[in-house]
């Protein structure tokens, strides 16, 4: 991009629609997206290091055309001072977070990483060691906060401590999925960009590995080191087209019979112990979060 335009940001959170989302943007003649959905540039010491001129000019897809630019990272919300960054390089930034039943959404992010080999124990068990290893570290946190990742308030507030509440938008991902053109369509409406006849996008569904070894390669913790040394041989966006290529040729979506639910009294035990940070974060956005405590 030859100069900066006003930004659009999704920085949360996973497994709440946000890959959908960068492909209906992707679609709009107004609006150019990062050419990875996840640039992870605001979270990166080294990318941010080079500065916000660095991102504008080398993340985004050429489309002459576009009035904004678009970038969707579920780890931009949960992941300490992305917000502060993002708000440093741009303070006018409309933030479009996309929020999902808590606890549908941390079993989602687990199943996600259990078809890669990260974890060896049940959703319960995790639950119950989560607080424990999540105190550890800063990577610890980011590996194992599948539960902490759902606990929205704190990540809200951090939102509305560098930018106005005018500024945020929230997406329900149980109305964004059974209307993707609607939701859609209205924010483009809170953008101020016109409205779009879209493709219905189906993003990043569940599924598992073809290669549960090449997985672990790509996904694993204990393979961080390895993925740097290979990562830094490439330029930047490269690594991550190059990344996502492998990934997607690797994955292969899980069949019904595949899919474990989540057990019932389980999943209402998590949502009464997360109640009233549900109740925080409709106090905070206005929004209308109450379909998920019914």
């Amino acid at each position: 991009m030859s100069a900066r335009k006003p930004f659009i940001v999704c920085p949360g959170s996973a497994k709440a629609g946000t890959t959908s989302l960068h492909a209906l943007m992707a679609q709009h003649p107004s609006v150019a997206v990062t050419r990875v959905k996840e640039s992870d540039f605001f979270v990166d010491p080294k990318l941010y290091g080079r500065g916000c001129a660095h991102y504008w000019d080398n993340f985004f897809e050429d489309k002459p055309d576009a009035r904004m630019c678009f970038e969707a990272d579920p780890i931009y919300m949960y992941a300490h001072g992305c917000m502060r960054r993002i708000a440093e390089c741009a303070p006018e930034a409309r933030v479009v977070v996309m929020l999902r039943n808590p606890v549908d959404r941390a079993y989602s992010q687990y199943l996600y990483r259990q078809t890669y080999a990260r974890y060896d124990e049940s959703f319960e068990d995790m639950c119950a060691r989560e607080d424990e290893r999540i105190a550890k570290s800063v990577d610890a946190r980011l590996e194992y906060g599948c539960l902490d990742r759902s606990r929205y308030a704190p990540q809200v507030r951090e939102i509305l401590a560098h930018f106005p509440r005018e500024q945020l938008y929230v997406i329900v991902f149980e109305r964004f999925i059974k209307d993707q053109s609607g939701e859609f369509n209205r924010l483009l409406s809170w953008l101020g960009l016109p409205a779009l006849e879209v493709e219905p996008a189906r993003e990043n569904v569940g599924g598992s590995a073809r290669s549960v070894g090449l997985a672990r390669l790509l996904y694993h913790p204990g393979y961080r080191g390895l993925r740097g040394m290979v990562g830094s041989l490439l330029p930047d966006g490269v690594r991550q087209r190059v990344f996502g290529a492998v990934a997607a040729a690797n994955a292969r979506e899980s069949t019904p019979e595949e899919r474990v639910p989540l057990d019932r009294a389980l999943r209402r035990r998590l949502l009464d112990a997360l109640a009233p940070d549900i109740r925080e974060v409709e106090a905070l956005t206005g929004a209308d979060l109450g379909l998920w405590l019914d």
